[in-house]
C-alpha cells in the first residue's frame, strides 16, 4: 500500500504501534490477516499494544528474523565461530579474484559457493554447507598444478598485501608444490625449474627479497636456523651496506 520512512521513530514502541494501528484502520480490522514485524523489543511491545487494542488480531514476529537470531546465537559457540570465521575468510579470498572464482567453478561444478538467503547468518550457514559438500573438490583445487601456477602471480600482482617480504619464500614453496605434483620425479619438472631459476636468478632475485624475507616476522620466528642461511644473511647485509655506506655506522 505504501512505504513509510520511519527512521526517526522506528525504535520507539509507541510510535510503531501508532503506525501499525493506522494501517489496520485503513485496511479494516476484519480484512487484516496478520501483522508481522521483526523481533526487536520495540516491535514486540508495539505488537502487544496492538493486540490489546484489537483482541481478534494476530501479531507475530518475522520468522526469518527469529531463525536468524537462533543462528546468531549458535554462531557464538567457540568451535562454530572459528569455523564460520574461516569460511568467511575463504569466501572473501576466492570472490575478490575472478580467476580463482573460475577455477572453483570448474573443480566443483557449481556456479557459486555463496548461497544467498533471506538473512545474513542463514547465508553464512548455507555457504558453509556448500563448502563442506565440495570439501574434496576444493582440496584438489588447492593442490593442483593450475593453482600453483596462479598463486605466486597473485602474490606479486596483488594490491592488498606487500609482496616484498613473501616472494623469496613463495618461489621456494611454489617449486616444492610443483615437485610434489609430479611425485618428485625430477625428469618431469626439470624443464619447469630451469625456466623458473633462469628468470629468478637473472631478473627477479635481488638482495632486497632476502632482506624482506629475513625481516618478515612470520618467517623469522618460524625458521630457527635463519641466521645460518648464508644467502639470506648475505642479502640482508648487502641491503644494509647499500642503505648505510659508512662501515662505522
Amino acid at each position: 500500500m505504501e512505504s513509510v520512512d520511519a527512521s526517526e521513530y522506528s525504535k520507539t514502541s509507541d510510535k510503531m504501534y501508532e503506525l501499525l494501528n493506522r494501517f489496520v484502520e485503513r485496511v479494516g480490522e476484519a480484512n487484516v490477516v496478520q501483522v508481522v514485524t521483526d523481533n526487536a523489543s520495540n516491535c514486540v511491545l508495539a505488537g502487544k499494544l496492538l493486540k490489546t487494542k484489537r483482541p481478534h488480531l494476530y501479531w507475530t514476529p518475522y520468522d526469518a528474523h527469529c531463525i536468524d537470531l537462533m543462528l546468531e546465537d549458535i554462531e557464538k559457540i567457540p568451535n562454530i565461530h572459528n569455523t564460520i570465521k574461516r569460511t568467511v575468510t575463504l569466501n572473501g579470498y576466492i570472490y575478490i579474484r575472478p580467476d580463482v572464482v573460475n577455477m572453483v567453478q570448474r573443480f566443483t561444478g557449481e556456479r557459486e559457493l555463496i548461497r544467498p538467503a533471506v538473512t545474513r547468518f542463514a547465508t553464512v550457514f548455507l555457504t558453509l554447507q556448500r563448502i563442506h559438500k565440495h570439501k574434496a573438490n576444493l582440496r584438489k583445487m588447492f593442490t593442483s598444478e593450475e593453482w600453483t601456477k596462479i598463486r605466486v602471480l597473485r602474490l606479486v600482482d596483488g594490491e592488498k598485501m606487500l609482496a616484498m617480504g613473501y616472494i623469496y619464500e613463495a618461489i621456494d614453496r611454489a617449486k616444492e608444490a610443483i615437485a610434489k605434483s609430479f611425485d618428485e620425479n625430477e625428469e618431469k619438472y626439470k624443464a619447469i625449474f630451469e625456466i623458473i631459476d633462469k628468470r629468478w636468478e637473472s631478473q627477479l632475485h635481488r638482495p632486497l627479497h632476502t632482506a624482506g624475507y629475513y625481516l618478515n616476522l612470520e618467517f623469522f620466528y618460524s625458521n630457527e636456523k635463519i641466521n645460518e642461511d648464508v644467502e639470506v644473511v648475505t642479502g640482508l647485509y648487502q641491503v644494509v651496506a647499500r642503505l648505510i655506506p659508512s662501515k662505522e655506522e
